[in-house]
């Protein structure tokens, strides 16, 4: 994850969540509903005389088990999306 604020601090003891956030532009809503988990950051860095820092996140699934998965569609309206 990139383009986030230089001195971004995150905690080394405890896991921090990621989740994507709600957002529109030019009135539509965003590809992605407001909550859904991505995953944990394993690691925060940014490079010396930087303006971001960067973060890596460990997925909320195990890629190599999924099996099957829920497509979210944006309905005919302005309406959230659903399942």
């Amino acid at each position: 994850m990139d383009l986030l604020t230089a001195g971004l601090e995150v905690s080394e003891t405890e896991p921090e969540s990621v989740f994507t956030v709600g957002y529109r532009v030019n009135g539509q809503r965003g590809l992605y509903p407001p909550g859904l988990l991505i995953g944990t950051v394993s690691r925060a860095y940014s490079a010396p005389d930087s303006v971001e820092s960067y973060v890596t996140i460990r997925p909320a699934v195990d890629f190599s088990n999924l099996e099957y998965v829920v497509v979210l569609a944006r309905g005919r309206s302005d309406e959230e999306p659903t399942p």
